[in-house]
């Protein structure tokens, strides 16, 4: 066996039957904050807290006062202290979606319109268009200031400026269709 050094010291003796594993001197915690010093209650073993102990759950301590959950909590809230409520975001995406909504009760105008026999199908056609890019720029504004904003969330605000590029893509392919129309077939 070798002699202890002081980069080596002796290792400590092994055990003895009846003997504790871990020497005395290990840390012995204390009960929870809000439970009175002689209960020790263990979470799942049958320990109840007192009636006056807040909630808590098993491992995590008590819960601080206006934590979320509790009454009279604030709501959901970002390490800055900002709220998680995008209103620009959601408007712009909500404004993007009008677009698409638009142009599906619209064929159903343009239907009747085509039925009747008038002309006021290209007039139905000019309104639409004219509606859905309003909404769609709207939508690409608002969802370039709500991202530009610095620590509010930005997925509404991509969305929404998605959906409104979607809708100045298609726009713009209105308009140009009937020129490339003239030009191939005129």
């Amino acid at each position: 066996m070798s002699q202890p050094t002081p980069d080596h010291p002796a290792a400590p003796p092994y055990p003895t039957p009846g003997q504790p594993v871990y020497p005395p001197s290990q840390p012995q915690y204390g009960a929870p904050a809000g439970y009175p010093p002689q209960q020790r209650p263990h979470p799942g073993y049958g320990a109840t807290p007192p009636a006056s102990a807040p909630p808590r759950h098993p491992g995590y301590g008590p819960n601080p006062p206006g934590a979320p959950g509790r009454p009279g909590a604030p709501g959901p809230q970002q390490a800055g202290g900002a709220t998680t409520r995008d209103p620009l975001g959601l408007a712009a995406l909500l404004l993007g979606a009008v677009g698409p909504v638009l142009g599906f009760l619209f064929l159903f105008v343009q239907a009747a319109a085509f039925a009747s026999g008038s002309g006021a199908a290209s007039a139905v056609s000019g309104v639409q268009t004219v509606l859905v890019g309003l909404t769609a720029l709207a939508a690409v504004i608002l969802g370039l200031v709500a991202i530009s904003k610095p620590g509010s969330p930005k997925a509404l605000a991509s969305a929404g400026l998605a959906l409104g590029a979607a809708g100045l893509l298609g726009v713009l392919g209105a308009l140009v269709y009937p020129v490339i129309l003239a030009v191939v077939y005129g």
